[in-house]
């Protein structure tokens, strides 16, 4: 996601939203649907949550939250990410 054109330039690190996303669009944000993420990968993001949703492997990984998706607006299913560090 462009960041620049939606407003979201200075959303914290760990931030939570919920909208409808273009998912080829997303860049610093990350799906939460429970996925495991590598620490080394997203340092940023793991010294903020830590292992709140989840350890991971218990070593090298954590868990993102798990927020399915409960609604729909105009059809369009409503998805939940949280701010990662840049990929």
């Amino acid at each position: 996601m462009n960041s620049d054109m939606n407003g979201l330039d200075n959303v914290p690190i760990g931030c939570i939203c919920e909208g409808i996303f273009k998912d080829d669009l997303i860049d610093e944000w990350i799906k939460c649907d429970g996925s495991e993420l590598s620490r080394a990968k997203f340092p940023l993001l793991f010294s903020v949550i830590g292992t709140l949703y989840g350890i991971g492997d218990g070593v090298s990984s954590f868990n993102v939250p798990n927020c399915p998706t409960p609604y729909c607006i105009a059809g369009m299913p409503i998805s939940t990410y949280i701010k990662a560090d840049c990929r």
